[in-house]
């Protein structure tokens, strides 16, 4: 079992998630689920006893992560996310940087974590700055996780990048105006840039 010093944050040694990270404050249940330490995860169950638990749910800030995030970061077991799962860890706890946890283990490329968080019912469609799960597993080509999150449900037409005021105003417009809009856009007293673009000329 973990001592009460051994529970507590670390703040003098920050630690650094490689490609995708940030410097943390990890407590030893951060360290174990990112090393898969399936059993020093399962000793800790005198520290969780709900889904609220402090542990394996902090509060996240700029220099904390959750549990759960590490373990889909690193990837190392399967088993190790089942478990930070079975203690009650949020599967939409979400981390400033990468979003959710499915996030993370898609852009780690982890396809046995996405599975695991699948199955155990998080939101396929999650966004973080207006991007799914399924963004980040096209980015890396990897089709056998696109493939598996479009079969759970994943929007395949969620845009990535947002229309602007400007595109949102010109559609506004157009469908206003209806079947007659090209005819009507250009007798309006406005500059022929403005018409071209109405026009998307």
């Amino acid at each position: 079992h973990f001592t009460k010093a051994e529970m507590e944050v670390e703040t003098a040694r920050p630690y650094f998630f490689g490609d995708i990270g940030f410097w943390a404050e990890r407590t030893e249940v951060h360290k174990a689920a990112y090393q898969g330490q399936v059993s020093v995860l399962c000793q800790s169950h005198t520290y969780t006893c709900s889904v609220g638990n402090v542990e394996f749910n902090p509060m996240l800030s700029s220099r904390t992560t959750s549990p759960l995030h590490e373990a889909c970061m690193a990837g190392v077991i399967a088993e190790s996310v089942m478990l930070v799962i079975a203690k009650g860890a949020s599967l939409e706890a979400y981390d400033l940087y990468y979003g959710t946890p499915l996030h993370v283990a898609c852009a780690s490329r982890h396809l046995e974590c996405v599975k695991v968080l699948l199955n155990a019912g998080v939101q396929v469609d999650a966004t973080r700055l207006y991007e799914t799960p399924l963004h980040h597993a096209a980015k890396s080509n990897n089709v056998d996780m696109i493939e598996l999150l479009v079969e759970f449900g994943a929007n395949i037409y969620s845009c990535g990048n947002p229309l602007s005021l400007q595109q949102l105003r010109r559609i506004a417009l157009r469908t206003m105006l209806g079947t007659r809009a090209v005819d009507l856009v250009t007798s309006l007293d406005i500059p022929n840039r403005i018409i071209s673009y109405l026009l998307h000329q």
